[in-house]
């Protein structure tokens, strides 16, 4: 259900989203901060005669109001009952009880799991869902069509990964927020152990200083089943069915403090959560892209880059190292990748994406970023 409803997200709204932010966040640098975060989503054909471009929550407002009005026949039933329950939970807020932590997957109809992982994603109670009419009979639009047959590649648009990340996160309404991928699975009932390990508020939690709680990821062969628990992990790590995450394809860019440390400390009883090691980005990490679980008070990302230009949390890291964030890294919680390891293919025209990427940082984005954070010794995009 979940692919149905993103392809039809796509097809429209995102689609004609796409078409304006192409032609406004590339078509040029912008000299003040409050310019990316003010962009309204849409072109001419999705906005009101006069739209309001005073907040991000305007956007998102304009592309909630068309949510009626882009879905394909026959996801209708799925697309309004989703609708139906967001707008009962996310709009209807505050909530007065719910999960502190909220898990924000990206990715686009390229890369829904063809097996959804269901063991730490929350879902709308079953009979609210499914009370309508559904075809089973009918394959979701994206099924056995290439990547170059879709809208993104047929009008060679780029995937805008840190718009999707913003707007999700700005929407969450949990204090705590992981913003992890889609293909990217967590270990099991990390949520409920990590909020019990806020609970205890035992040191280094009481340290002052800023943190974040980065995740170990790692990559399983294509065979694999993938690990629920660091037990299960450090067996599959040790007959090389596992390893770090993009360990052939950029290693520096998610390397771990202390991870070989981290890969001999056996699981603790229960599996109970507790802070391994207080790390930093600087030092041979300088170039650490971590996914975390943070608040909403950590700095945002860039939105000028893409997926597929890379790079695309290296600013957001560079803030953090000045702001001297403190990465408390987990003993027991870790990611996943969906099985199979990647290795590294020549592709010439991401190569090239990735130049205007680092040209894109190096003489626009990290003097804006010297502006607003300042620097520290130490700290590089």
């Amino acid at each position: 259900m979940c692919g149905h409803c993103i392809s039809s997200w796509t097809n429209n709204v995102w689609r004609k989203f796409c078409e304006y932010e192409s032609k406004t966040i590339r078509g040029g640098p912008f000299k003040k901060r409050h310019d990316i975060l003010g962009i309204p989503a849409g072109n001419e054909e999705l906005v009101p005669d006069k739209p309001d471009t005073r907040t991000r929550k305007a956007r998102y407002s304009q592309m909630n109001q068309m949510c009626g009005h882009c879905i394909s026949s026959w996801t209708n039933n799925v697309w309004r009952k989703f609708c139906e329950y967001e707008s009962k939970t996310i709009r209807g807020g505050p909530f007065k009880k719910r999960h502190d932590i909220l898990g924000i997957p990206a990715g686009n109809e390229e890369l829904v799991p063809d097996k959804p992982d269901t063991r730490t994603r929350k879902v709308p109670k079953h009979n609210n869902v499914f009370s309508g009419y559904f075809n089973c009979s009918v394959q979701p639009p994206y099924f056995n069509v290439s990547s170059e047959q879709m809208y993104k590649a047929q009008k060679n648009l780029l995937y805008p990964v840190n718009v999707g990340r913003n707007i999700a996160r700005e929407t969450a309404q949990t204090h705590f927020i992981l913003p992890s991928d889609i293909e990217l699975y967590p270990s099991a009932n990390v949520i409920p152990k990590f909020l019990s390990m806020i609970a205890d508020n035992k040191a280094p939690l009481l340290s002052k200083n800023p943190k974040v709680f980065p995740l170990h990821i790692f990559e399983v062969s294509a065979s694999s089943q993938v690990p629920e628990n660091k037990t299960t992990l450090l067996e599959m790590l040790h007959n090389g069915t596992a390893i770090p995450f993009h360990k052939k394809v950029c290693p520096e860019c998610h390397a771990v403090p202390k991870s070989k440390e981290w890969q001999q400390q056996k699981e603790t009883k229960g599996g109970k959560l507790h802070v391994f090691h207080v790390g930093k980005r600087n030092g041979r990490f300088v170039h650490w892209e971590p996914i975390f679980i943070g608040t909403h008070s950590d700095p945002l990302y860039d939105e000028r880059l893409s997926w597929e230009g890379k790079s695309d949390k290296m600013t957001q890291g560079y803030a953090l190292c000045v702001m001297d964030y403190s990465f408390l890294i987990l003993d027991n919680a870790f990611l996943v990748h969906k099985p199979g390891i990647k290795v590294y293919r020549k592709d010439a025209k991401r190569d090239m994406l990735a130049g205007k990427t680092r040209r894109l940082i190096k003489k626009i984005i990290f003097p804006e970023l010297k502006i607003l954070y300042g620097s520290r010794k130490g700290c590089a995009v």
